[in-house]
């Protein structure tokens, strides 16, 4: 112990002289017009006890950013720092005792409210290509619990080596995995990364990435302690692209004020470009509480590059929130900074001037209308996938790509973006070229996403991805720039969870690009193991393998024997742009309609193919096709019809002079049903008309019934179809219910259960469509709705305009007069002799059989009951 200690204090006490030697005494002033000086206060180097939080009271002076534009700029002398003379190069976190949330040493702190929904517009997000686009190379386990919770993983990835922080450690490995480095970032290493510029015990939201213009590795985490009202946002910069060996460090001031109020940075941003080193984050309340919007720190990276003072100017932005630095390739106009805005729409900002006189300046892009996420189930529970704040931003060749959180259908799905800045800010817009949500499968969510572009516009993506049934693991996906609009291939896992999580995730997932190759994605992911959490290292590439990509096909819905042209080609695509041609086809469809080639009619000269509705067939039809490119690679897909034969339609049961509005519905007395009667057994304790079925389920009483529990229905009805077509029809019960058309049994939904829907879909000629639907009642709910729609359109309950009953005229013999003739001409109906029997059924009493029954319910009318 002893030896150790003495160790440690050799490395700080060389850290201090450098220090020393290259002044520490920072100075800032205000870029106003009358330039007041302004003094930065340099914290004192913390000693051995100093493990926690800085001790006695801050010597910081706030940064006034009261006035809208308002600019202030500062100064920090470097700290050099060997990480070759550290006497324990790799220094294990402390896990023992209670994992803390970094959130729980922060002070209460909400961001604002989303800003006011905007009416959806009609552009939509893409979605998945049906194959992987990703080829996994290295792939290793990173840092580990570290005692804190998230780990907030990042990496930056140079020539030789990967280096990754998490809440509160740095690391870094050979590209095969082995680790060189490891200590804390805070005081509580011998010595920590940052303490040896003056960090004390708080160093949280770490960030790096390898600055692929100046060859170097960067670093940053705030600091805050609410003890002495301090907020510093630390940053170091290595000499080389070797992480081992001398880094220059900066704790630099970092408490705004406006007003009365302080301010500390939450959530950085970090990005870079030729000039400048950019740091953004969330404004919040220090001395009380309170939303200042978004910090923007520029760093001037010249002087940092040779262990000289930092130059760096601060801005605000009330307006803005959860702003991320684009990580710029290429020579933009201004550096990009992009943000969530409503709930249809992006905000990017850019910076004018930035090592000069910087301004922010904003605009708006539209974006496919989105939600934010929800908490993202796991086996054990859920866990936080944040909110719809973007992640990370990359700008290159002109497009900034993007991605973030959203929810579809009730599932948390990442979402990108790619976005064309154009000549903006100096002219014109920037505007949404393609976007897509990336769908992992049925079930899946996928949350957390970074993403990433290189050389040949390739686009990669990290993500988590879980379930109810799957443990949260890290995924990888991508796509070429010839890939469709909007669309990434199916996520790859690389490394599946060992435990299942539940509360803090995150706060983000990293993507870097190889500087070596400019070709190759590393990306960083947590998962759970039963000890906590850990991370994931991940190498891999976009493939470049040749594929044929048919594309499925519908033609528009036909009539027997009509034909529809298909030029399945239109819209089939390849990997490589390869030209493709129609190879083979099915002859005959699957429900016996005919194929043939149409030679040289489509654009360009390629062929296309004419299909031929089948006879006698009402449905979904189909065949296949095969397309193959220059180098034989082959595919298969299909096209589908819908195809409807009037002439097998159900013929209309009624005249419009048959039948008058509402439906005759009888109920029944049951007893603990489990299942529908025999109806034609029981007597009806009750009839009724009704208009429509069309009742929620209730525990009150069920329709006109006069029970709530214990009842049957039996409704007969004619349905008014105006148009010949092919319709679906449904019922929704709860409980039990069937639906006959005329007298086959079109729909059987019976069984005790809630409010369910069963469906079958007929042909129906114009007419009356003679209808019979039973329906019971056990206990709980009760509930009976009748829908219809055209095939393939949105059912809705069927209205009263449709129902009708037969009109009820006892001259069943026709010869004008009702008579004992008329109970004669039914008993010889029922008997199978239509002769002098002149109505459509001889089911007088609508029960569904001709039988005695109608005999006698003739006799009645003819007697003079009414119908």
């Amino acid at each position: 112990m002893l030896d150790a200690r003495f160790r440690r204090v050799s490395v700080l006490a060389a850290a201090l002289l450098s220090a020393l030697l290259g002044g520490c005494v920072s100075t800032q002033q205000s870029l106003l017009a009358d330039r007041e000086p302004v003094p930065v206060a340099v914290a004192p180097f913390p000693g051995e006890g100093a493990l926690r939080q800085p001790a006695g009271v801050s010597r910081q002076v706030p940064i006034n950013l009261s006035r809208p534009g308002q600019v202030a700029w500062g100064t920090a002398a470097a700290a050099v720092f060997d990480s070759r003379a550290v006497a324990e190069p790799i220094q294990e976190p402390d896990i023992f005792g209670e994992t803390r949330r970094v959130r729980d040493v922060l002070p209460p702190h909400q961001m604002p409210a989303p800003a006011a929904g905007e009416p959806a517009n009609a552009l939509v997000a893409g979605g998945m290509l049906e194959d992987h686009r990703t080829i996994v190379e290295q792939t290793w386990p990173a840092i580990g619990a570290t005692g804190w919770n998230p780990p907030d993983p990042t990496l930056a990835v140079g020539p030789n080596h990967v280096l990754s922080t998490v809440n509160m450690q740095i690391a870094w490995y050979s590209k095969s995995g082995a680790l060189q480095f490891s200590i804390p970032l805070n005081n509580t290493g011998n010595p920590g990364f940052f303490e040896t510029v003056g960090a004390a015990g708080f160093t949280f939201d770490p960030k790096c990435f390898y600055d692929h213009l100046a060859q170097r590795y960067v670093v940053v985490a705030p600091e805050y302690y609410s003890s002495t009202q301090e907020a510093y946002i630390d940053i170091a910069v290595s000499d080389d692209s070797d992480p081992n060996g001398v880094w220059y460090k900066y704790r630099t001031d970092a408490v705004l004020t406006d007003g009365v109020t302080t301010f500390w940075w939450d959530y950085p941003g970090f990005g870079y470009d030729a000039g400048a080193y950019y740091v953004t984050g969330n404004l919040f309340g220090l001395n009380q509480s309170g939303f200042g919007g978004a910090g923007f720190r520029i760093f001037d990276k010249a002087p940092m590059l040779t262990g000289s003072a930092a130059v760096y100017s601060t801005l605000r932005d009330s307006g803005a929130a959860s702003v991320q630095v684009a990580q710029h390739f290429g020579a933009p106009i201004a550096p990009y900074f992009l943000s969530a805005g409503s709930s249809s729409t992006v905000r990017v900002r850019a910076i004018t001037n930035p090592l000069t006189t910087p301004v922010v300046v904003g605009t708006t892009v539209n974006v496919p209308t989105f939600s934010g996420p929800g908490n993202t189930p796991t086996p054990t529970g859920t866990i936080s996938a944040v909110d719809g704040r973007i992640f990370n931003v990359c700008w290159r060749n002109g497009k900034l790509h993007a991605a973030h959180t959203i929810n579809v259908g009730g599932r948390n799905l990442a979402r990108w973006y790619e976005i064309n800045t154009n000549t903006w800010p100096a002219s014109g817009s920037c505007a949404l070229a393609q976007s897509g949500n990336v769908d992992p499968g049925p079930g899946l969510h996928s949350f957390f996403p970074a993403i990433y572009t290189n050389a040949a516009m390739e686009v990669a993506m990290i993500l988590g991805v879980s379930s109810p049934l799957m443990n949260p693991a890290v995924a990888v996906t991508g796509r070429r720039p010839t890939d469709p609009a909007g669309k990434m291939g199916v996520p790859e896992i690389v490394k599946t969870g060992d435990a299942s999580a539940t509360g803090r995730w995150g706060d983000y997932f990293d993507l870097a690009i190889d500087p070596t190759d400019d070709t190759t994605f590393w990306g960083i992911g947590e998962y759970a193991q039963p000890a906590g959490w850990s991370n994931w290292i991940t190498s891999f590439l976009i493939s470049d393998d040749s594929v044929c990509h048919p594309v499925p096909d519908n033609t528009t819905n036909l009539s027997a024997g009509q034909s529809a042209t298909v030029d399945v080609l239109a819209n089939d695509w390849h990997s490589n742009s390869l030209a493709m041609t129609i190879l083979t086809f099915q002859a005959t469809s699957q429900r016996g309609g005919t194929i043939v080639r149409s030679v040289g009619t489509g654009p360009g000269g390629r062929d296309r193919l004419i299909y031929t509705a089948p006879f006698g067939f009402n449905g979904i039809d189909s065949f296949t096709y095969t397309v193959r490119d220059a180098n034989d690679v082959q595919a298969t897909a299909a096209v589908t019809s819908f195809v409807t034969d009037p002439a097998t339609f159900r013929a209309s049961d009624a005249n419009a002079d048959q039948v008058l509005p509402q439906i005759d519905v009888d109920y029944y007395a049951l007893s603990n049903p489990t299942t529908l009667p025999n109806f034609a057994v029981l007597t009806p304790y009750q009839s009724d008309l009704a208009a429509d079925i069309n009742y929620g389920s209730t525990d009150q009483n069920f329709a006109t019934s006069g029970r709530a529990d214990n009842v049957g229905a039996v409704y007969n009805a004619y349905l008014r179809v105006t148009t010949a077509g092919f319709y679906t029809l449904s019922i929704t019960s709860d409980d039990g219910s069937r639906l006959y058309l005329g007298d086959t049994l079109l729909i059987n939904n019976n069984g005790l259960h809630g409010m369910v829907e069963a469906t079958a879909s007929v042909g129906l000629q114009a007419g009356y469509h003679r209808v019979r639907i039973e329906f019971f009642e056990g206990s709980g709910g009760a509930g009976l709705i009748a829908s219809m729609s055209p095939y393939g359109q949105v059912r809705s309950p069927i209205p009263a305009s449709q129902w009708f009953r037969l009109l009820c005229d006892p001259d069943v013999n026709c010869d004008g007069a009702v008579n004992g003739f008329d109970v004669q001409a039914t008993e010889e109906a029922v008997n199978g002799d239509f002769s002098n029997f002149c109505q459509s059924s001889a089911d007088l009493n609508g029960d569904g059989t001709e039988n005695g029954f109608d005999i006698e319910t003739e006799e009645q009318r003819v007697n003079g009951a009414p119908c």
